[in-house]
């Protein structure tokens, strides 16, 4: 068995050599062969393309998240590494080469100073083929290279993308546009940031010889004046940042009547936003029709009247979302009535609006998304959304604008602080408006003294009675806000005896408070808002005003206005069916856990959408049984709401452990335009 090994020692170092390189290559068939038996590489080529297709980043060509490229744009590169039959596939697939940025050229010098045998650019500008291009300049590092780019424009006429940071480019002397002279056939999509670099008084310098007749979706920052030829045609359309000035409604309306195809239109810090004084406005009968928009992005607008003039002259389609947002939102001062035109007709989304969310909080906190207010009128769910710290005079002058006879649905969250919160005469003006109204959600979690402000408005009031009861809601709102004082940090041994005490008081007390009806006499010469209204929905902390909501639905009932539903959600892990306690002195759950975190930090405003705050302090034994004394009470008193409830309405549904509902913002908010130019490290 020694002997091979000793012949072996015995050959020259050159032979050995020899055999090593054999036995390499051998050793790579056999694993290559093992590889083809692989029921994966079996799959015909054009399939396993799509796999590996599917791994890359497939950015939006529209107002990409250019972030996300820059941290992940290259991790499909390691399906290189797993077989050589995969690396031959991906290599001879010039769509996989066909996304590129200025740094994988720059990467490619650098290997060819340490190979001379390697092509330049071979593995992008070559392997891509006859591929359209998506190309990403000034993304993934800080310069752009003049040798870079004028690389990557020998191909211009297979850019299908352009997406460039223009004030990272190196040469301070001549700006990046002169460089751009050779028609661009293909280019269908152009983003343009520059952070006001080389950008004279707004002015956008010839490009591409003004030749791009693909080019359908435009992206510009700082640019306000472009040659008149330029931009034609396009679906999508985004400014921003237009520092130096800013178009006359005129102007405006002219270039976007050229782009009847239109389908995305986002103004962040740009448009037609001139005072009224140097404004240059078409005659009030014109009329531009874009029946094809289906986002309009209006943000950062000085004035809401600069809003309400530049959608006057628009004609938009039933399914037409139009997101407002901008710091008028959160002065006290602003006239909110001037945000929609007097005239709404040609505003077929606003003509269609069925359902309406309006939410009611303190104070705007820039840089928190949860605190940003907005105005969204989404024609593609026939919903308005009001999301903002209005002042209940701003939203009632607004509500005239709006066609709310039309709306069956209203969902509601005033989380505001106690005393900037809508009173009940508030919420009686309010569903005045509302004749149709089918449907009420009442979203007070954390936010009590709101469901008795809006349901006091609901109750039948006979005329005699109108002076008296407007009389009595100052008082009647003074009572609110001492019981959300009373109930806003709430003790442990306070919600013993507090809970104990109402349970009592609850039971005692049910029969004769409901048999006292709020109204006597007469009933069809009582006034009931919002006849039509079937369907009640309240979310709420664990202490429900039941007793009053059954005063209501008796009451209307009683006024041929019956509640044919009521849904509660009662929102506390606290409470209701829980998990059984912990073993004394065990270390606390993660649940737990981040109860108190919730306590150690809470919202003011009571404005979120989790999360209960834990009324317990610790985990000692005697805390335990307090928690086992406060299920047995709460569970026993939700039974016996419900079965007070049903006596009044069909269907009483109490639910726990749901999560709170989240459809105050509309699906489409944030924007894409919002976070690309709002939001911190955006593009």
């Amino acid at each position: 068995m020694q002997k091979p090994v000793t012949r072996l020692v015995e050959l020259p170092e050159s032979e050995l050599d020899s055999l090593d390189r054999k036995l390499q290559i051998a050793s790579s068939a056999v694993r290559g062969c093992r590889n083809a038996s692989q029921k994966i590489n079996q799959l015909p080529p054009e399939l396993l393309f799509n796999i590996v297709s599917g791994a890359q980043m497939n950015l939006p060509s529209f107002l990409p998240d250019l972030t996300a490229y820059e941290d992940h744009g290259r991790e499909w590169y390691s399906l290189l590494h797993v077989c050589r039959h995969w690396r031959g596939i991906i290599a001879r697939s010039p769509t996989l080469w066909s996304t590129i940025d200025n740094t994988l050229i720059d990467l490619e010098d650098e290997n060819n100073k340490k190979h001379k045998n390697l092509v330049a650019h071979e593995r992008y500008l070559c392997r891509s083929g006859a591929a359209p291009l998506t190309v990403y300049l000034g993304i993934k590092e800080t310069k752009i290279r003049i040798k870079s780019l004028k690389t990557l424009l020998k191909h211009v006429a297979r850019f299908r993308e352009l997406h460039v940071i223009a004030d990272l480019w190196e040469d301070t002397s001549t700006p990046i546009y002169t460089l751009l002279v050779d028609p661009a056939p293909n280019l269908f999509s152009l983003t343009l940031r520059t952070d006001g670099k080389d950008v004279t008084n707004g002015i956008l310098p010839p490009i591409f010889a003004g030749e791009m007749p693909s080019l359908k979706e435009l992206t510009l920052e700082h640019f306000t004046i472009w040659p008149t030829t330029y931009f034609h045609n396009l679906t999508s359309l985004s400014l921003s940042d237009q520092a130096f000035s800013r178009p006359t409604t005129l102007g405006f309306l002219d270039f976007l009547q050229n782009s009847p195809m239109l389908e995305k239109l986002a103004l962040v810090r740009a448009g037609p936003t001139l005072s009224a004084n140097t404004d240059i406005v078409p005659s009030t009968d014109r009329v531009v029709r874009l029946p094809h928009l289906r986002e309009v992005s209006l943000g950062a607008w000085p004035t809401t009247s600069t809003v309400s003039r530049f959608l006057s002259y628009l004609s938009l389609s039933p399914e037409a979302d139009v997101y407002i947002w901008g710091s008028v939102f959160s002065n006290p001062d602003t006239d909110l009535t001037a945000l929609l035109p007097a005239d709404t007709t040609n505003l077929l989304n606003v003509q269609g609006i069925t359902k309406w969310y309006l939410t009611h909080y303190s104070v705007a906190q820039p840089g928190d998304l949860l605190y940003v207010p907005f105005t969204a009128i989404v024609g593609s769910s026939n919903a308005l959304h009001n999301y903002g710290v209005f002042r209940s005079s701003q939203l009632l002058a607004t509500l005239p604008r709006y066609p709310l006879h039309n709306v069956t649905s209203f969902v509601l969250r005033d989380s505001s602080y106690q005393a900037n919160r809508f009173k009940t005469s508030v919420w009686v003006e309010i569903f005045g408006k509302l004749k149709n109204l089918e449907e009420l959600r009442i979203l007070a979690y954390q936010s009590t003294t709101t469901t008795r402000s809006v349901l006091t408005a609901l109750l039948p009031v006979s005329p005699k009675d109108v002076k008296k009861k407007s009389q009595n809601d100052e008082d009647e709102n003074r009572r609110e806000d001492e019981e959300g004082q009373i109930t806003a940090e709430p003790s442990t041994s306070n919600a013993l005896t507090g809970e104990s005490h109402r349970t009592g008081e609850h039971r005692n007390a049910k029969d004769a408070e409901i048999s006292d009806s709020p109204l006597r006499g007469d009933h069809s010469r009582c006034e009931v808002l919002c006849p039509k209204l079937s369907s009640l929905g309240i979310e709420h902390d664990p202490d429900l005003a039941s007793i009053f909501i059954t005063k209501l639905v008796k009451s209307r009932k009683d006024h041929g206005c019956p509640i044919a539903s009521l849904i509660i959600l009662v929102f506390d892990p606290q409470f209701g069916v829980s998990a059984p306690s912990p073993p004394p002195h065990s270390p606390r759950s993660d649940h737990g856990a981040h109860h108190n975190q919730n306590q150690n930090n809470p919202n003011q405003n009571g404005h979120h959408n989790g999360g209960g705050v834990n009324l317990l302090a610790d985990d000692s034994s005697s805390t335990v049984s307090s928690r086992d004394i406060l299920n047995e009470e709460y569970n026993l008193r939700s039974q016996e709401d419900e079965e007070l409830l049903k006596r009044h309405v069909k269907e009483v549904r109490f639910e726990y452990k749901k999560p709170l509902s989240q459809d105050l913002v509309p699906r489409g908010w944030p924007t894409d335009a919002y976070r690309r130019t709002c939001l911190p490290y955006s593009f």
